[in-house]
């Protein structure tokens, strides 16, 4: 195969990893949505130039070498016989180099088989150069020579007589002859000027076979690994170069490949390192212990941060959810319980009897062992009725059975035979096979610690102790019993008993047993070199601040033990309380915790790490989107992600193109403006007053009316509609003014109301910020020169003051769009 034809053929396999790399889930929505024609990309000229950069790999470099040594071994073997290697000389030499080898094999069957071919490769070695020697008598004929000649002869024949009668080796003469005309015929045939050269060029060609049947191995594979180097660079890196140059403005059109992550509602592999996890971190290492609150608002990732936590190292972890409506004491015991279960499996040891199972033991024995008897007892019958019917019809039964027996004995021996035969030829492969064996039925630690109970560490004692009665009220009870019978039918009878319980725990007791085994156990952790950790979480579900502190004050009694963390997730408010206790006092937070650290929102770099772990294919812009719209709280970012997911389908099947950043944009907004306005005109409308606001609840019906008329508003409808919610307040104001005397104001709906406003003049930011004409792939690079342009982590800022308050919210609003010259 000449040059060209290895080019043309490595050629087409570069094309067909091309198609293979089209057919990448991160490429073909590209095509199903039909903004790339596949067979536009697929005829791109440029290819061709990709080829030959790709023969700049080291692995093609490698995988040409081994064509050109195949090429090389082929031109070597086609050449030894063309080039007279092959002779009439070296010919006959291969032959009985080949006829010698196969004698050879043939002894090692045989007893004594290594000693014979030793003694017959010596002998052979001296015959040949003997015959060697003769080729040189032919020519000059010393007598020195022929002296030397027959000494080489004889020592080959003394060899060959110690072989047969000192070592006693079987006598074969067509073996000896063999060998001795092999020998000396070989050392003639290759004793002429260059026919050794010759001979040895000949004799290479079986290794020169099987060089080049490593190489038909080696070649495919080598070839598959270039080609399995080159899909991603440069294969698919050029496939996206060809897509962005065939579609204008592709930074504008959201093409994710797979969305498998936002199912996940929590999945350690998708969780991102956050500056507050860190913090955290930074707190647990610098303490011997404590409690420690994680405050921040609902969806901030309080729950995911914990869960981080527990799931880092390979400390002793307890992660419980504190009730909506709580009992102290219950919420101990089940502390308590759920501490003991992973103590006890921490230690790789069983939990215990069941409950079930334990109240019914005794009887469960005493019927398993009747129904063991009972089954014997048949078994023994059933037999014994078998041996009667067999003595029936066989009178000489003593017969039978010597017959029998011995006929039983003899299979033994043979088996024992056959055994020891095994033993003695395959010894290793049995060693083997029984220390495999061994190691399969070895029994766990876990079996014997259970067959061992009573040797179990004092701790696995007391927690499989407090397990148990946390699980039950255990009662112990003992009767007697007796009766007599009289005449005439009279029985008589009387009985006494008695009973032992556990009495519950009270509280003071339960949290002083929880508090020692903690701590025992904490100090048990320390001598390995970990922690207890302890995690409370969904404080926040009880309800109100007050309800929270509550609670708090009840179970605090059980913090502040030594290598034990317990780490409290709070809500936002309680954050607010510790912070500002210097100027309102101490409270029962400030008191409970050690330190409370508050939970900062994503920012834009962190929502960037989220999204596009779990999104492939979520570009830069979108985050941006995304992290402004949700304010940079995860639960928030996850779910406007999983919308716009579900716009940018719904778009693309309903206008037939792809949609591009700045219809997600409006779009986004709109539905959530749909809800709010919503949420508003139903909360209006059950509230007193609702008639002094006619003009305002007629302009969220029409603006309902125009973002509900078609699927994709246009940029101009979607501005005019949220300008004009933005004024909702003035016409409140204007409407008032000019009502009649005696109307008043609702506070509750003015303050609705200002909430809508503002967060229309919010939407009404993004949609301006993301449009074509405004947004610029540069916005979303990290470097800002000299910190001149603000970032989305502003805009996001401003969505989050909406919650604290709205004119703050409107002020902020106005500064960032003064800033991009948004008017």
């Amino acid at each position: 195969m000449n040059a060209q034809t290895r080019t043309d053929r490595d050629y087409a396999s570069f094309r067909a990893a091309v198609d293979q790399c089209l057919g990448d889930p991160r490429l073909v929505p590209w095509f199903d949505r039909g903004i790339v024609d596949v067979n536009d990309l697929r005829q791109d000229s440029s290819w061709s130039l990709v080829f030959e950069w790709t023969k700049l790999k080291e692995s093609y470099k490698n995988y040409t070498s081994m064509q050109e040594r195949e090429k090389n071994i082929a031109d070597q073997i086609d050449y030894i016989p063309i080039g007279g290697d092959i002779n009439r000389r070296t010919a006959p030499a291969l032959l009985l180099l080949v006829l010698a080898i196969l004698a050879f094999i043939s002894e090692l069957t045989r007893t004594n088989g290594l000693l014979v071919i030793t003694g017959f490769a010596l002998s052979g070695t001296t015959l040949f150069f003997a015959g060697h020697k003769i080729y040189s008598l032919s020519h000059n004929k010393s007598w020195r020579e022929w002296v030397f000649v027959s000494g080489l002869i004889g020592a080959a024949i003394g060899i060959l007589c110690l072989l047969y009668l000192v070592a006693g080796v079987d006598w074969r003469p067509w073996r000896t002859l063999v060998i001795v005309a092999l020998s000396v015929l070989s050392g003639y045939l290759l004793a002429g000027p260059g026919v050794m050269t010759q001979f040895k060029s000949a004799a290479s060609i079986p290794k020169l076979m099987m060089l080049s049947m490593q190489l038909d191995i080696q070649i495919p594979k080598a070839r598959e690994k270039w080609l399995e180097e080159i899909k991603e660079d440069p294969i698919f890196l050029h496939a996206t170069y060809c897509i962005n140059k065939l579609v204008k403005d592709h930074h504008k059109l959201l093409v994710e490949q797979n969305s498998e992550g936002l199912r996940k509602l929590y999945d350690p592999n998708l969780v991102v390192a956050t500056s507050s996890l860190e913090r955290v971190k930074r707190v647990i290492s610098s303490l011997d212990g404590g409690s420690i609150a994680i405050a921040g608002p609902r969806g901030a990732g309080k729950s995911t941060l914990l869960r981080r936590i527990c799931d880092s190292g390979d400390n002793l972890v307890v992660h419980v959810s504190a009730p909506a409506e709580y009992i102290p004491k219950e919420f101990l015991a089940e502390l308590f319980q759920r501490f003991a279960q992973a103590y006890l499996e921490a230690t790789k040891s069983p939990l215990g009897p069941r409950l079930t199972p334990n109240l019914s033991a005794k009887k469960s024995v005493f019927t398993t062992i009747r129904k063991i008897a009972v089954y014997l007892f048949r078994l023994a019958a059933s037999i014994a009725l078998f041996l009667f019917v067999l003595w029936s019809f066989f009178p000489q039964w003593q017969d039978l059975l010597k017959s029998a027996y011995s006929t039983l004995l003899m299979w033994t021996q043979t088996v024992m035979l056959k055994i020891q035969e095994w033993w003695s030829y395959h010894r290793f492969a049995i060693q083997i096979a029984a220390i495999i064996t061994a190691l399969i039925i070895w029994p766990s630690v876990g079996k014997l610690r259970a067959l061992l109970g009573s040797f179990d560490p004092p701790l696995v004692l007391k927690a499989r102790e407090y397990l148990l009665r946390l699980q039950m009220e255990r009662t112990a009870t003992w009767a007697f019993t007796g009766g007599l019978s009289f005449p005439f039918g009279i029985t008589g009878s009387g009985s006494r008993g008695s009973s032992l319980k556990y009495l519950p725990w009270t509280l003071p007791e339960l949290v002083s047993s929880l508090r020692e085994f903690i701590g025992k156990v904490a100090v048990e952790q320390r001598s390995y070199g970990k922690h207890v950790i302890i995690a409370i979480d969904e404080i926040d579900r009880i309800g109100s601040a007050e309800k929270a502190e509550r609670f708090i004050s009840e179970i605090k009694s059980i913090f502040g033990i030594d290598n034990c963390f317990f780490l409290v997730s709070v809500a936002e408010d309680v954050g607010s309380i510790f912070g500002h206790r210097a100027l309102a006092g101490k409270s029962v937070f400030d008191t409970a915790f050690d330190e409370v650290k508050v939970i900062d929102q994503l920012s834009l770099r962190e929502s960037k790490d989220l999204l596009q772990q779990r999104v492939l294919g979520f570009t830069d812009p979108f985050v941006s989107l995304v992290h402004s719209v949700s304010g940079g709280l995860p639960r928030e970012l996850l779910r406007s992600t999983r919308r716009m997911l579900d716009i940018n389908q719904e778009l693309n099947t309903v206008t037939r193109k792809a949609p591009r950043r700045e219809d997600l944009a409006i779009t986004l907004i709109c539905e959530e403006m749909r809800e709010i306005i919503a949420g508003a005109r139903d909360y209006i409308s059950r509230v007193d007053g609702a008639s002094a606001y006619g003009y305002a609840i007629d302009l969220m019906r029409m603006s309902l009316v125009t973002i509900n008329s078609k699927p994709l508003l246009s940029i101009q409808e979607a501005l005019e509609v949220l300008d004009g919610l933005t004024t909702v307040i003035d016409i409140v104001d204007m409407e008032r003014n000019s009502a009649e005397e005696g109307v008043g104001r609702n506070e509750k709906i003015d303050h609705i109301l200002h909430q809508l406003s503002v967060y229309a003049y919010f939407g009404l930011t993004v949609i301006e910020m993301f449009s074509d004409d405004k947004f610029d792939i540069g916005m979303t690079s990290d470097a800002k020169p000299n910190g001149l342009l603000p970032s989305f982590d502003e805009l996001a800022a401003v969505r989050r003051e909406l919650s604290i308050s709205s004119e703050s919210c409107r002020l902020a609003l106005e500064r960032f769009r003064n800033k991009w010259g948004l008017g």
